[in-house]
């Protein structure tokens, strides 16, 4: 999945009936990103200068940044840049997306058609089966390495192998994406607010 899919899944299926609380206590911010009547994936984001704590559904997580930070400050970031200065305390950053490297895969192969370079379609085929088998990072580098020696005579630079596969974890769209989310909820209460002053 891409990121525009699995931000509409977020959207649409994580956080669909979620609400943003927010208190102000001092120059510390506290967004509370709540589903009314459920427990399970609740968020709390406590903005503490140049420093977020995240405390919810996958554990904890602090974002840290050179600048003060508040809410409105990720409405235009992107989740390269959310990740790039978020560090998770209970779960990997990068997992294994097989979608995304089976297509990588595939892509590769066509480029090597393209180029009229030939290549082991059993052991092309061992990396495809691989790829589908939702391995973990670190399962898939091992996969990768048992073909190292194939590899080798096919291309010389095949490191790139080990990286098809990487996406942003749960964790990090949850987060991210609640953060959106909650301050999109946040400009629209005050332009409702606005608007009702006017």
């Amino acid at each position: 999945m891409n990121y525009e899919e699995r931000e509409k899944e977020f959207r649409e299926q994580w956080f669909n009936n979620h609400k943003y609380i927010l208190k102000q206590n001092g120059n510390i911010q506290i967004l509370e990103w709540i589903e009314p009547k459920r427990i399970g994936r609740n968020y709390r984001y406590v903005l503490d200068e140049n420093q977020v704590y995240i405390n919810g559904y996958f554990g904890r997580a602090t974002y840290v940044s050179v600048l003060n930070v508040k809410l409105n400050h990720f409405s235009d970031m992107t989740i390269h840049e959310f990740a790039d200065k978020l560090i998770l305390h209970n779960f990997e950053k990068i997992e294994f997306n097989c979608k995304q490297a089976f297509d990588k895969l595939k892509k590769w192969i066509n480029r090597l058609n393209d180029q009229r370079i030939t290549f082991d379609t059993r052991l092309m085929g061992k990396l495809f089966d691989y790829a589908d088998m939702n391995y973990s990072k670190e399962e898939w580098i091992n996969s990768v390495n048992t073909c190292s020696v194939w590899l080798n005579k096919l291309d010389d630079n095949w490191s790139w192998l080990y990286h098809i596969g990487d996406d942003y974890s749960d964790a990090v769209y949850a987060y991210f994406i609640g953060l959106k989310m909650a301050n999109e909820q946040l400009r629209r209460s005050e332009n409702e607010e606005g608007t009702e002053k006017s």
